[in-house]
């Protein structure tokens, strides 16, 4: 509540004016500061009010917002695992591609070696054959 004598103290230096005890003023100024006071109480309750409100809200938004960042970051994150893999699956498939050809090279290649060293066996042969038949008419003619 309002002091009296602070008040009449106040007016006396910064206006210059005495004011009594029983002026009607005083009477005005503490009813206006009643008023002031029931109204500030009754707008602190309902701004608090209104701040807890607020609070649950923003908790509520809060909530859904990391719910939905989750499963944004859920999505994203499955989405790149799918993407690994079937990189991965490409990455093998040509791999296994490569090492395959490489292998059928190899097998081509042996064969190839294998044909040629009977070759050279059938030659080598052959001119033992040749050498021996040479031989033999060389003695009988």
């Amino acid at each position: 509540m309002l002091d009296r004598e602070e008040l009449t103290r106040k007016v006396a230096e910064s206006y210059k004016m005495i004011i009594s005890p029983d002026d009607p003023v005083l009477a005005f100024v503490a009813m206006n500061s009643v008023i002031l006071e029931k109204y500030g109480s009754i707008l602190t309750q309902s701004l608090q009010g209104e701040s807890e409100r607020s609070l649950v809200a923003f908790q509520v938004a809060n909530k859904h917002l990391a719910a939905s960042l989750k499963a944004e970051i859920e999505r994203e994150l499955s989405q790149a695992m799918h993407d690994f893999k079937r990189m991965h699956t490409e990455a093998y498939s040509q791999m296994h591609s490569a090492l395959q050809e490489h292998i059928n090279m190899v097998s081509k290649t042996r064969e190839e070696a294998t044909k040629a060293k009977n070759l050279a066996w059938i030659g080598a042969f052959t001119a033992l054959l040749i050498l021996i038949g040479t031989t033999i008419v060389g003695v009988f003619t």
